[in-house]
């Protein structure tokens, strides 16, 4: 839901930082990038490291 949020409002959370839309664009393209090799890898990792295991940490860490 955060995510869907983020990409919303993304605009609104750029311009008041000095940002533009040329700088959005790029903040799409590096998230997108940076979410490729996690997408393709992530059937490997759930085979090594149980899902719940993996939520917890991802909780846990966000404290």
């Amino acid at each position: 839901m955060t995510h869907t949020i983020l990409n919303n409002f993304f605009i609104q959370i750029i311009i008041p930082i000095g940002g533009d839309t040329g700088d959005m664009g790029v903040a799409v393209f590096l998230a997108a990038l940076l979410e490729l090799p996690t997408m393709a890898g992530f059937n490997k990792l759930s085979q090594k490291v149980n899902c719940g295991t993996l939520i917890k940490v991802l909780l846990l860490s966000s404290l």
